[in-house]
């Protein structure tokens, strides 16, 4: 089923010139991501959408990757799971720091009970595991910087004269 001109011009936030094939895309999942940003207050940028090689979500037109620039990670997929809106949700890492997330609307599965997963990109490659292995290391990464902010504006406090 394709997206009607009438049924795009009553999204909130996504528009066609956002994915790369709107003609193949499912009108539940651009309609449930375009409801989840609207609630977020947030315009994700679409990374990948219909792939015709894939023989699962994105292949059927079912799945969107994501990312959500200056938005917190955590509060991303603690609303995407809460909206109930998806019936996959994935949580990705690359060896950048940047999160990104997966939603579909497969049908074997409900936005009460969805699948959850999360994977480390390296070079184009995915590692699955659990998507709080990969929440807990960006909370990691999230953190390192504050402690050398300390130590700097400390030497910046003792050794400036003025």
């Amino acid at each position: 089923m394709v997206i009607s001109p009438q049924e795009w011009q009553r999204f909130h936030i996504l528009k066609p010139g956002d994915f790369n094939y709107p003609d193949q895309m499912s009108p539940d999942v651009v309609r449930n991501l375009d409801l989840f940003a609207y609630q977020m207050g947030a315009r994700p940028t679409i990374l990948s959408d219909y792939r015709p090689e894939d023989l699962k979500q994105h292949g059927a037109g079912r799945a969107i990757d994501t990312t959500w620039p200056g938005e917190d990670p955590f509060r991303i997929w603690r609303a995407a799971l809460h909206s109930q809106l998806f019936s996959g949700v994935g949580v990705y890492l690359n060896e950048h720091g940047v999160a990104s997330f997966h939603f579909d609307t497969r049908l074997d599965r409900t936005g009460k009970y969805p699948a959850k997963w999360g994977a480390f990109v390296e070079s184009g490659e995915n590692t699955y595991v659990s998507a709080g292995l990969v929440l807990d290391q960006i909370k990691k990464k999230s953190w390192v910087l504050i402690p050398a902010l300390a130590l700097f504006v400390y030497y910046l406090v003792r050794h400036t004269k003025g």
